[in-house]
């Protein structure tokens, strides 16, 4: 089987040095079920050159918990192959964790207690969710791994076995690539 080409890019040099967090993030997440990934450094790589793009880039943020931390589009059942992953929700999710974890508000905590490896991480997982919906070629979420719709227990961070595939859904990406349906890019 080939594997799978994924180009990564940061919209903005403040959070660039997460490139390596976020691959090896996605790798851990995705080699255990058999799907192998290829990064496609190429600058200028065409479309057709890669079957799915992580792009880790500015969003609107309308929710003070940080809202939508990625998302696939579809057409129709659809995914497309384009992932974007909010540099601007993630360090609004760590900020709420750090509150919770130490019983103060948002407020008081200001921008002090940014911690740039939970933000490196919190991306490295949301990709690796969004890129779940990609080659599962679906909109729903699991009720646990890397593909439930939210984290609502933030110190798993660093609990790899939290953050797999679930078993319905491994079987699920198995029976794709064994069927032909392959993970590629429409």
């Amino acid at each position: 089987r080939s594997p799978l080409r994924v180009r990564l890019t940061i919209a903005t040099g403040e959070w660039r040095n997460a490139a390596p967090v976020i691959r090896q993030l996605v790798e851990e997440t995705w080699r255990p079920t058999g799907l192998p990934i290829e990064w496609v450094d190429d600058a200028e790589a065409r479309w057709d050159a890669i079957d799915f793009w992580i792009a880790v880039v500015h969003t609107t943020i309308t929710d003070p918990e940080g809202g939508v931390l990625g998302f696939v589009r579809f057409n129709g059942d659809q995914p497309g192959p384009l992932a974007r992953v909010s540099m601007d929700a993630a360090p609004l999710w760590v900020r709420n964790y750090q509150g919770r974890r130490l019983k103060t508000t948002l407020t008081a905590l200001g921008d002090r207690l940014d911690n740039p490896d939970l933000i490196h991480r919190v991306l490295g997982y949301t990709a690796a969710h969004e890129l779940g919906h990609f080659v599962l070629s679906m909109k729903t979420h699991a009720s646990s791994g890397i593909m439930k719709p939210t984290y609502r227990q933030p110190e798993a961070l660093f609990e790899q076995e939290s953050w797999q595939l679930d078993q319905r859904n491994v079987m699920r990406l198995q029976q794709r690539i064994a069927g032909g349906c392959g993970v590629r890019a429409p």
